[in-house]
C-alpha cells in the first residue's frame, strides 16, 4: 500500500555571502535535526569568483554538485593531487578522510557558477583513511523521466530502477529532480512525481527553483526552502506550481 509522508517542517534556507562573488543558502542540522544525517549541510550556492582559497577537511567529505543550467565551471586541485574540472551536470566528491587541503575556483571568472555544495559524514572507520576524490562526468550520471514530464537525475545512490556509478562507503541518496511547467495535459492535475523511499530511510528536500507542493497535504514550497518529512509512509510526492519546480531530494538511513 503507497503511504505518502507528510511534512514536519518547512524551513527557510539562511542566506549568506562571502566576498563580492559567492551567495548561498544553507540549511544544516542546527536547522533541520540530526535526523538528517550523515548530511552535516547542504549550500545552494551562486558563485562568480575565487572565493575560498585553499583549504582543509578532515572526517567528512565535501562535494560539489554543479546543476546543468550553470554557466561556468569550477577548477578543483587538492593536497592528494587531484587536478579535476567540475562542469555543469557533474559531480566531485572529495573523502576527506584523515586530512586533505583543496581549492575549487571559477574557471572563467565571472561567469555564474550554481551547484549545491554539501558536507556528507564519514562512517567512523573511514575517517581515519587516506584521502580520496571521485568524479562524474555529467554523461555518467543515470536519468529517468516520467509520463508527465518529470526529469530525475540520480546522483547518488539508486532511484527507479537505475544506479549512481558513484562507489562511496556513505549510505546515502541525492536526486536532483525538475518537474516542468504546468500545460495543457497538466493544467488539472499539476506535474506530480512519486519517490519510493523505505521504512529507514530519512528524508529532507531543499528547493532550487521556482514553486510547488509536496507530502500528503500539499504543503506549498518556494525556491530555498527545505522540508522534513515523517518517518511514517513509503512515498513522497511532489508537484510542480505553475512555473515549474526544482529541488535535491536527500535520503539517508
Amino acid at each position: 500500500m503507497t503511504i505518502s509522508r507528510q511534512v514536519i517542517q518547512i524551513f527557510p534556507a539562511k542566506p549568506f555571502t562571502h566576498g563580492q562573488g559567492f551567495t548561498a543558502y544553507s540549511v544544516n542540522q542546527q536547522s533541520l535535526g540530526t535526523k538528517i544525517a550523515p548530511f552535516l549541510q547542504l549550500d545552494h550556492y551562486f558563485m562568480t569568483q575565487p572565493t575560498f582559497g585553499e583549504h582543509p577537511h578532515q572526517g567528512f567529505s565535501a562535494v560539489t554538485y554543479m546543476f546543468e543550467d550553470s554557466e561556468g565551471s569550477f577548477f578543483n586541485e587538492d593536497s592528494q593531487g587531484d587536478r579535476s574540472t567540475i562542469a555543469p551536470g557533474d559531480l566531485h566528491w572529495t573523502q576527506a578522510g584523515s586530512g586533505i587541503r583543496h581549492n575549487e575556483t571559477p574557471i572563467e571568472p565571472g561567469k555564474m557558477c550554481h551547484g549545491i555544495q554539501m558536507f556528507v559524514d564519514l562512517p567512523l572507520a573511514d575517517k581515519s583513511l587516506p584521502a580520496k576524490a571521485f568524479n562524474l562526468t555529467a554523461a555518467q550520471i543515470p536519468v529517468y523521466t516520467t509520463a508527465e514530464g518529470g526529469r530525475v537525475r540520480v546522483v547518488v545512490g539508486e532511484a527507479n530502477g537505475l544506479t549512481s556509478p558513484l562507489n562511496i562507503s556513505t549510505k546515502i541518496r541525492f536526486l536532483d529532480v525538475i518537474l516542468p511547467a504546468n500545460g495543457s495535459f497538466a493544467e488539472r492535475l499539476g506535474t506530480r512525481i512519486e519517490h519510493e523511499v523505505t521504512a529507514d530511510e530519512s528524508v529532507f528536500l531543499l528547493a532550487v527553483k521556482e514553486s510547488g507542493f509536496v507530502g500528503d497535504r500539499q504543503d506549498a514550497i518556494t525556491a530555498n526552502q527545505a522540508t522534513l518529512f515523517t518517518p511514517a509512509g513509503n512515498t513522497i510526492h511532489a508537484k510542480a506550481g505553475a512555473e515549474g519546480l526544482q529541488y535535491v531530494l536527500c535520503i539517508s538511513q
